[in-house]
């Protein structure tokens, strides 16, 4: 299976599709992210029904919790 480590950016992003969970299993491949990443990614952007902006926390635990995404250390 091909492997794949997300930066901050891809996550925020994929995160802010509401299918973050669709996309990690369809895509066939093992997900890796730095422990430094998931404390960069911090929050999205969202509208409210009414149309008040507001900030959405992203949450990466239910996602390493269900074996989608490991938490790896970067060496240096």
């Amino acid at each position: 299976m091909a492997e794949a480590i997300i930066d901050a950016c891809c996550f925020i992003n994929l995160y802010a599709t509401d299918d973050l969970r669709g996309f990690l299993t369809a895509s066939g491949w093992d997900w890796h992210i730095p422990r430094a990443v998931l404390a960069e990614s911090l929050y999205v952007r969202t509208r409210g029904a009414d149309g008040k902006e507001s900030r959405e926390r992203v949450e990466g635990t239910p996602y390493i919790a269900e074996n989608l995404i490991r938490v790896v250390e970067v060496e240096r």
